[in-house]
């Protein structure tokens, strides 16, 4: 009896042992956590220069985009031509007429149709293709029927690009990481934004002091609130949303051009069955 005795006080050491060691993460938890505590203290100091971005904190249901009113199309139906559409550039003007099919029409109610060789009488945006640099000669129907009303550049040849001195050279790609589809598609989205009346979203009267890179000519409606995430905004980190779309963009365009209703009926038929 003795002998089981001491063999359970043994039994009962061991096993105390082996406790403290399995619970000693447990007790040094705390140490290590100590320096997790210290980011949320200092949130608030860290928050202190944001305060100068509305973009970070919109309004709730905000939708962006600085519009020109009087530039906005009556009709969601916008013709598009090309001034100098041959067989070389065709694969080029696909992609452009796909890009912005996947971008502003797929998401609201606008129809750009047509995308054929501009006439004389041609309505509409009317592109040329031109290895400069991007624009259009107005916002919106500002444009409408203008012979080059929109310039886009399939090439970036002889614009686009910058050397090690910051001067303008031949572009080779990848550039920054970038392919010449990349820039084709990103400006196209961009211009296609002035095209539907919208200004340069660094152009708005709340624009953050930071931002300070106004260019071409201003809206009359600040929809929502300063976006910086916008593909009409040059202070984007990523240059011009890199074509992408923002939340914020999507939501401005449905509010101008109207919501494509109709998909998402479709969707939540799909979706019940």
């Amino acid at each position: 009896m003795k002998k089981l005795f001491t063999l359970l006080v043994i039994l009962f050491s061991i096993w105390l042992l082996t406790s403290c060691g399995g619970a000693a993460p447990a007790v040094e938890e705390p140490a290590a956590e100590e320096p997790m505590e210290e980011p949320a203290a200092e949130e608030p100091a860290a928050e202190e220069p944001m305060e100068e971005e509305p973009s970070q904190n919109p309004p709730e249901n905000a939708a962006p985009l600085y519009v020109l009113e009087e530039s906005v199309w009556e009709s969601n139906i916008i013709n598009v031509c090309w001034e100098n559409p041959t067989p070389d550039n065709q694969a080029d003007r696909a992609f452009i007429q796909t890009a912005i099919e996947r971008t502003w029409e797929q998401v609201s109610l606008l129809d750009f149709v047509g995308w054929e060789e501009c006439q004389p009488e041609s309505n509409g945006i009317r592109i040329q293709l031109s290895d400069e640099s991007p624009h259009t000669k107005g916002l919106g129907t500002n444009i409408d029927g203008v012979p080059n009303g929109m310039v886009l550049n399939p090439t970036f040849e002889n614009w686009g690009c910058v050397n090690e001195n910051f001067e303008q050279a031949p572009c080779t790609f990848p550039y920054n990481n970038y392919a010449r589809e990349d820039l084709i598609r990103i400006t196209a989205v961009h211009e296609f934004g002035h095209a539907l009346g919208f200004a340069h979203e660094q152009n708005r009267e709340d624009t953050p002091s930071w931002c300070d890179t106004p260019q071409g000519e201003n809206g009359t409606l600040p929809i929502g609130g300063w976006d910086l995430d916008s593909v009409m905004n040059y202070c984007n980190p990523n240059w011009i949303g890199d074509g992408t779309l923002s939340e914020m963009d999507v939501e401005g365009v449905q509010m101008v051009y109207g919501e494509k209703i109709v998909e998402k009926e479709h969707k939540k038929h799909d979706a019940q069955h």
